[in-house]
């Protein structure tokens, strides 16, 4: 006999004494709402209704100040993140980080993917490595300045080498872990 069976359900019953009562405090508290002192419901209403927040409502030169630290904070990637996480809060900071933030072709820092399909730096390359483990047949690329920054640097793309007689086929994908058919390019050489 199975131990659902043995145990008896209590159907209709809550799983535990208390979930009842807290139910219905919650579904109390849900109901009422705080107004601020000398507002009325009327104008908390149309306040929701505009979708004004905090969050977006910030002046532009605050941002451009805060964005111009956070991106004086990192200069490689582990630490760029911080500009992409600013970028994504919503599309005002988006709009702010992008005119703040300098394209590669200026700085040689990559930050956002979109950076990729731009021009380089004049002056100097941007350096890329490639990691290989023999094993599996791996091949990892990083964009960083030397192999010790693996971890730190940023990763671009796995590939996958399988022999097939006398042609050679990869498989490309932007994620270093799964090689699955939906995000992997196959080339044959």
């Amino acid at each position: 006999m199975s131990r659902r069976r043995a145990i008896p359900a209590r159907r209709g019953a809550a799983p535990w004494p208390f979930s009842a009562f807290y139910g219905e405090a919650a579904a109390a508290a849900a109901e009422t709402r705080v107004a601020p002192l000398g507002a009325s419901p009327e104008t908390e209403v149309t306040e929701e209704e505009k979708g004004d927040d905090r969050w977006s409502s910030m002046l532009p030169e605050l941002l451009g100040e805060i964005v111009r630290r956070v991106e004086i904070g990192g200069e490689r990637w582990p630490a760029r993140k911080d500009v992409v996480s600013f970028a994504c809060v919503c599309r005002r900071w988006r709009d702010v980080a992008t005119g703040v933030v300098s394209p590669p072709l200026d700085s040689g820092k990559i930050t956002f993917p979109s950076s990729l399909k731009q021009p380089g730096p004049k002056d100097f390359a941007i350096q890329c490595f490639i990691k290989r483990n023999k094993r599996n047949s791996m091949f990892y690329l990083y964009l960083g300045l030397t192999p010790t920054f693996a971890d730190k640097g940023k990763f671009l793309l796995a590939a996958r080498r399988f022999r097939h007689g006398a042609h050679t086929e990869y498989i490309i994908s932007l994620d270093a872990d799964d090689l699955f058919q939906g995000a992997m390019h196959i080339w044959e050489n």
